[in-house]
């Protein structure tokens, strides 16, 4: 099967600070398997081809740092705070 280039999606990854995972945990419990996959993999975005071009314009998919959850939930409005009761908000489309 021959898939495009432009089909396929090459995360763009970025380490997490053991700290930033630390403060995170103090203020909400985080499922462990996003906390695996921070450790092991980190955070980043998914809307780039092997090349970097963007895939799509309008999709910006992105998995969430342990301090940009903290930064919602410390800032959170009635929405996030409505989001949270249901569990820790950690990607955003």
């Amino acid at each position: 099967m021959n898939i495009p280039e432009k089909a396929v999606i090459q995360p763009k990854m970025v380490s997490v600070a053991d700290e930033d995972i630390a403060a995170l945990t103090k203020v909400t419990e985080v499922n462990r398997d996003l906390l695996a996959f921070w450790k092991d993999h980190g955070a980043g975005t998914f809307n780039r081809d092997r090349n970097g071009n963007r895939v799509d314009d309008m999709i910006n998919n992105r998995l969430l740092d342990p301090e940009e959850v903290l930064e919602l939930l410390e800032g959170a409005t009635s929405d996030i705070a409505a989001l949270v009761a249901v569990g820790t908000p950690f990607f955003n489309k």
